[in-house]
């Protein structure tokens, strides 16, 4: 939906509790973390960017927009309202060039071996404090083609 001329994707599933693959071993990211009310606080104003990268005061200027509000969608997932303010994003949105959904964040790691949903993990992630929300193409986001847009 245009407001303005900012584009605005309505309940966007985001994020959800599932085992992630990392460089030092897959990583479970339960569900009570993913939607505490402490992780949840992290999200309202992040940046949206074009692919991963640590955003700081020294690039926030590159966002493509920002994430008004999210949610727990009571299914699983962050359902998050973005609005996406650059005319070439836009354009790459609409045309589905930029369609998967990946959250940067920083997190503390618990090692715990176990299994969620017949899915290995080496650890558990705890304290999940968003960072930015970035966009890319199909079949690129870390956790699956299910957050994207739609």
């Amino acid at each position: 939906m245009r407001d303005g001329g900012a584009l605005v994707l309505d309940s966007t599933p985001a994020a959800y509790d599932a085992v992630y693959p990392y460089p030092t071993g897959p990583e479970f990211r339960p569900r009570a973390e993913v939607t505490s009310p402490a992780s949840l606080s992290t999200w309202a104003g992040l940046p949206l960017v074009r692919g991963h990268f640590t955003v700081d005061m020294s690039n926030v200027s590159q966002a493509i927009g920002y994430v008004r509000a999210a949610k727990d969608g009571g299914d699983g997932w962050i359902h998050a309202e973005l609005v996406v303010v650059d005319d070439g994003a836009i354009a790459d949105i609409e045309a589905g060039a930029l369609v998967e959904l990946s959250g940067g964040y920083v997190t503390d790691v618990r090692p715990s071996r176990g299994m969620h949903r017949g899915q290995t993990y080496e650890g558990v992630q705890t304290t999940i404090r968003m960072n930015h929300l970035a966009i890319g193409p199909r079949n690129w986001a870390r956790g699956g083609n299910e957050a994207r847009v739609r």
